[in-house]
């Protein structure tokens, strides 16, 4: 959700309008026993998970080959974009790049597992309906003319195991439609689903701005924000440096009311690492 506010330390003007803010105090002032929203320290403790990793990835899972990554649970992704990405950014920085999973589509499979341990309660549920409701999108627009039966069309709904056997099938001829072969249709619906979930996702953190939130973000950082009084040039290039890094994580930009077409995608993935010319601007 985009905030309006009055002017608060590292805004330069009285309103800002920002998903990330640039001034954190959890940030530039980390020893202080209580977080922005009240909360202190245990409570922070209480709500991180571990997460199971090899040391050596060629490696069995023999406890010598074992260790544990701790971060922060998502809690819920409403109102809550800043700790949500950089939950993003532990997982796939920290567990999911150094696996060096060459399939995409495997990558996504690996994320979600991962998505599972890190949400817990009102996250889990929200985690739960994304990935429904891709399923359903692409059963709907794909997959619909292809399946009369009403027991199995709810199957295919509810369970992410079945559906995934669906759309990793060997499709007949006369069901390619436009494709040339069941691999290419196959990959198709994995990149669609894919897409399908994190639009939803995407609509429930940055809420009604989603479409444009890259957009205000970086016109935040260059425009609307000024470095702290008392605050070292430093911790502030190194606070851009941590926005821009999470930047990479928001959605496409696209049309007012309706979610990023494959097209918005294609493009958001080869732009959205924020370029160090933006960066040495926003410093």
């Amino acid at each position: 959700m985009t905030k309006t506010t009055t002017k608060t330390k590292g805004n330069r003007y009285e309103k800002a309008r920002f998903h990330i803010p640039f001034y954190s105090k959890a940030f530039f002032d980390p020893d202080d026993d209580k977080s922005e929203d009240g909360e202190g320290v245990k409570a922070k403790k209480e709500s991180s998970v571990k997460i199971p990793i090899k040391i050596r990835e060629d490696g069995d899972e023999q406890r010598g080959n074992m260790t544990a990554i701790e971060m922060k649970a998502i809690t819920h992704f409403d109102d809550n974009v800043e700790n949500v990405l950089e939950s993003f950014v532990q997982l796939y920085d920290r567990i999911v790049k150094p696996k060096g999973i060459e399939d995409k589509d495997e990558e996504f499979k690996v994320v979600i597992q991962l998505l599972h341990i890190v949400c817990r309660g009102p996250a889990d549920q929200t985690l739960q309906e994304a990935l429904k409701v891709a399923r359903t999108n692409v059963f709907d627009k794909y997959i619909s003319e292809y399946e009369q039966d009403e027991l199995m069309i709810e199957i295919l709904k509810e369970d992410e195991k079945i559906f995934y056997e669906c759309i990793s099938k060997e499709w007949q001829p006369d069901e390619l439609g436009d494709f040339a072969s069941s691999e290419e249709l196959n990959a198709f619906l994995h990149l669609e689903y894919k897409r399908n979930f994190w639009n939803y996702l995407h609509t429930v953190i940055f809420g009604a701005d989603s479409y444009r939130s890259i957009k205000q973000q970086k016109d935040y950082m260059c425009h609307k924000i000024v470095k702290p009084f008392g605050i070292s040039v430093e911790a502030a290039f190194r606070r851009i440096e941590i926005v821009a890094s999470l930047m990479q994580y928001f959605p496409p930009p696209s049309n007012r009311g309706s979610t990023a077409t494959r097209e918005q995608w294609e493009k958001h993935e080869k732009n959205k690492k924020i370029k160090r010319v933006d960066k040495r601007e926003w410093k």
